[in-house]
């Protein structure tokens, strides 16, 4: 399984998860959050074992009983379709990548601000650039130099 992507792996574990758990319900009358909160415990498990990075271990977690608790609300489908397609925007190549959007806080632009040298006009390219924060800042710092982003997500 290790060739495959993490998020198809961690899937594949949901779906396992979820069929161990409806075979051992056995048809009983379950509450369907309790069963998602033992299908998501299983997943997690599974997870672990299987090597995902940590941060899977809460989503496996929390995926199953997210996703009663959404079900079972009355919310216009909608509201769904327009979420997806904004994380598509933002997150659009994170799949391909395996890079996701991770925005750099004002503390980490100072501390770059402090590594470059001072004593010379730059050039400087940002690859996966974001939303530009890192060079919006440095170019305020550094006017005499060259700063550059590139980015590949279309938001």
């Amino acid at each position: 399984m290790s060739r495959l992507p993490p998020s198809f792996i961690a899937l594949i574990l949901q779906l396992a998860a979820w069929l161990a758990v409806l075979l051992v319900a056995g048809g009983g009358n379950f509450p369907p959050l309790a069963l998602a909160l033992l299908a998501g415990l299983l997943a997690a498990v599974l997870s672990h074992f299987a090597g995902l990075a940590r941060w899977w271990l809460p989503i496996q977690l929390l995926f199953a009983p997210a996703l009663v608790i959404t079900l079972s609300a009355d919310i216009p489908p909608l509201f769904f379709l327009f979420g997806f397609l904004l994380l598509l925007l933002v997150y659009w190549s994170t799949f391909r990548s395996q890079v996701p959007l991770y925005l750099s806080s004002r503390k980490v632009w100072m501390a770059l601000e402090t590594l470059l040298p001072a004593d010379r006009p730059l050039h400087f390219i940002d690859i996966g650039s974001g939303l530009g924060g890192v060079l919006t800042h440095l170019a305020r710092a550094r006017p005499e130099s060259h700063f550059h982003g590139v980015e590949v997500a279309p938001i």
